[in-house]
């Protein structure tokens, strides 16, 4: 067996299954409006785009935005 798997529904249903975990985690620390949650699933230095507004940079820029 390849140390890679070369079928991609293989790779996909490894990635599902890797990533559900943090997928779940973020969605629900999100629909509660919990920003200092959804930050432990995010890069310190992430950013936040919106359409037609100005765009959001790093952990602190985030919550501050969240906060209001």
């Amino acid at each position: 067996m390849p140390a890679i798997p070369t079928d991609i529904g293989t790779i996909d249903m490894d990635l599902r299954k890797t990533l559900a975990p943090y997928f779940s985690g973020f969605n629900k620390t999100t629909e509660q409006a919990d920003a200092e949650g959804s930050m432990k699933f995010m890069h310190p230095q992430g950013v936040i785009v919106q359409k037609n507004t100005t765009s959001t940079f790093g952990k602190e820029g985030i919550l501050a935005v969240e906060r209001g």
